[in-house]
């Protein structure tokens, strides 16, 4: 992978434990989070839909996922979770390092690991409930999230449980054409994109510039900008800069008005006024409500 991917939007956080890299979470949206931005990592991921209704979006494509839907993220794969207008969503992520099952120079690693990071075949992301891979996944989650709290004492189900998911996705899986999807295409061309908003969100970032540093005009950008993702740039540079404000509010002691600032928000009512309306709490009661001063 190139290095302007691991610069712009690669998720570095560590899943579980160091020698045993994989990790079950529960989300909701929005109270966990509003959404969670376009990201990837090395690890597989898979997410499997409790209540409610959520918006995917994985390398271009769009899923609108519902009660009892499943879906599979291969490591790289360039993926975003958002709210579905106003539902909210209730899901359980598993997220596993492969290296957990088999050594990287291993002749197994090799044969039915390796092309996922060489993006030499095509998965189905998304299996809706009902459907016969969603059933056969099932059984296994189901066994995974109700282990979650039992890595130290039932390693050897976890395992085997991952190597029946990863079973079913190889039976799936097809060579890749030579040529990538439109979608794959777009995405890639908006990585510098993605890399400016992370790096410079305290400052103003307008759609000319973001336009201009792919070479597209401003309405083909925007156009292209949402489809792949979702949403405008401007509500996704509003989002970017709401999350690491919050993140701020949780981990320093900043006031309000600096944090506000620091994020590239130069009106302090309208800061409160987006921060309440994405996290239901004001900065300063969210603060508060953390145990901050």
């Amino acid at each position: 992978m190139s290095q302007l991917y691991n610069n712009a939007i690669k998720e570095t956080k560590r899943h579980g434990l160091i020698n045993f890299p994989y990790e079950v979470y529960r989300c909701k949206i929005p109270e966990t989070f509003p959404f969670f931005p376009m990201h990837y990592h090395d690890e597989f991921e898979v997410v499997y839909i409790l209540e409610g209704t959520l918006s995917v979006v994985i390398q271009g494509g769009h899923y609108t996922c519902s009660e009892g839907d499943i879906v599979v993220i291969p490591p790289g794969k360039i993926h975003g979770f958002y709210q579905n207008g106003t539902d909210t969503c209730h899901y359980t992520n598993i997220v596993f390092s492969l290296n957990l099952l088999e050594s990287p120079d291993s002749e197994i690693y090799e044969k039915f690991f390796s092309h996922y990071f060489t993006d030499s075949v095509v998965v189905p992301y998304y299996f809706p409930k009902g459907s016969e891979i969603n059933e056969t996944l099932k059984s296994s989650i189901k066994v995974l999230f109700d282990t979650r709290h039992d890595v130290l004492t039932l390693p050897l189900l976890i395992k085997s449980e991952l190597y029946k998911i990863l079973s079913v996705m190889q039976g799936i899986s097809l060579p890749k054409d030579t040529h990538l999807e439109t979608a794959e295409i777009a995405v890639k061309r908006l990585l510098p994109v993605f890399k400016l908003v992370k790096e410079n969100y305290g400052r103003d970032i307008s759609v000319e510039e973001a336009a201009s540093l792919i070479n597209y005009s401003e309405s083909y950008f925007m156009s292209i900008f949402k489809k792949v993702t979702g949403t405008s740039f401007t509500n996704f540079l509003k989002m970017t800069r709401l999350e690491n404000a919050r993140v701020m509010l949780l981990g320093t002691d900043l006031q309000v008005l600096e944090i506000a600032q620091k994020c590239g928000f130069e009106n302090i009512s309208y800061f409160i006024r987006a921060f309440k309306e994405n996290y239901k709490f004001s900065p300063l009661q969210y603060k508060k409500m953390r145990g901050k001063k």
